[in-house]
């Protein structure tokens, strides 16, 4: 709620809509699904890491400075581009970010639970089995 305080166009668009929203009693970690501004300075190297669960999927969606940004998710690289769609990508696989860049690169990170574990989650709930 910080965040709304600052940002709250962006929390008004996203309230409400994280799938597991209504599951919050199955988040297996606090940050299951979260919404974060972050900004990386220049020769910023993000050195690989993963969520340590299945459960979470991330979007990254580029603001500004995205010029010499490049994730790397499992072995797959990519940069960010103006004017593409952001990239989505589960967050168990190692990933990393390097921005050789010349300015900070802003994003707007939103993680979410995995549509797959909302799926079997709703379908237990609707069987009666949690």
């Amino acid at each position: 709620e910080q965040l709304c305080a600052v940002a709250s166009a962006t929390c008004d668009m996203l309230r409400g809509r994280l799938p597991g929203e209504h599951l919050r009693e199955f988040y297996f970690l606090s940050n299951t699904e979260e919404v974060a501004f972050v900004r990386l300075a220049a020769g910023t190297h993000l050195r690989p890491h993963n969520g340590g669960s299945n459960m979470r999927l991330n979007l990254d969606l580029p603001i500004s400075g995205h010029e010499g940004a490049e994730l790397t998710v499992g072995d797959v690289k990519k940069s960010w581009e103006r004017g593409k769609v952001a990239f989505v990508y589960d967050d168990c696989v190692d990933h990393e970010v390097k921005h050789s860049g010349f300015h900070d690169f802003a994003r707007l990170a939103i993680g979410f639970m995995h549509w797959d574990a909302v799926d079997a989650l709703m379908a237990m709930r609707v069987k009666k089995e949690l």
